[in-house]
């Protein structure tokens, strides 16, 4: 049996479909809403901050920026911090450096991801603790896992968006992070968990 759908029900069915997300983001992210959760900025904010100042930075290392985001940025859920750093270790090194020091102080390494495009490799590692999650990621050429000049590595730090003790409740029935947020969540959450 084929099923034929006129433009004219494609309109109908889209329009439905956009006023239904916007009755959803209008409960779920109203104002008012809004508001409340920025109120927690300085509290996520505090929270990484922490985090931040317990790293070790490896030797031979600089850091060249720092910059919170989230919340006060489109409709992210929750703060984020990123640290960008250069190092003249090798990614191995770097890593071994942010390794040891979590696993020592009772973190988790919730997973590592390796990829390769175009002879051009990244390597992203998160790990968990609390309800805070750490995540290192680089990318470095023709798989020497030496940064590749005038790139960097970057340090995200960011706690559980619903965990804290001044998270505000999402509005009843509604779904933040798949309702056109993306929230921030530890250890991290795929669409469909």
């Amino acid at each position: 049996m084929s099923l034929r759908i006129t433009i004219s029900t494609k309109l109908r069915l889209l329009t439905l479909a956009v006023l239904c997300c916007l009755s959803i983001s209008a409960c779920a992210t109203g104002p008012g809403y809004d508001q409340l959760i920025r109120t927690a900025v300085p509290l996520y904010d505090q929270q990484n901050q922490q985090v931040y100042e317990a790293l070790p930075i490896p030797s031979r290392t600089v850091e060249i920026s720092q910059r919170s985001l989230g919340v006060t940025s489109g409709s992210a859920y929750g703060r984020h911090l990123e640290i960008s750093y250069l190092s003249q270790q090798s990614i191995e090194d770097v890593l071994t450096t942010y390794d040891s020091f979590l696993l020592n102080n009772g973190w988790q390494a919730v997973s590592e991801k390796r990829d390769s495009v175009n002879q051009v490799e990244s390597i992203k590692v998160i790990y968990f603790g609390d309800s805070a999650c750490v995540q290192i990621y680089s990318l470095y050429q023709d798989g020497s896992t030496t940064p590749m000049p005038g790139t960097n590595y970057t340090v995200s730090i960011w706690h559980d968006f619903f965990a804290q003790p001044f998270s505000i409740p999402t509005p009843s029935g509604t779904n933040l992070c798949w309702e056109g947020g993306a929230c921030l969540q530890c250890p991290p959450v795929t669409k469909g968990e």
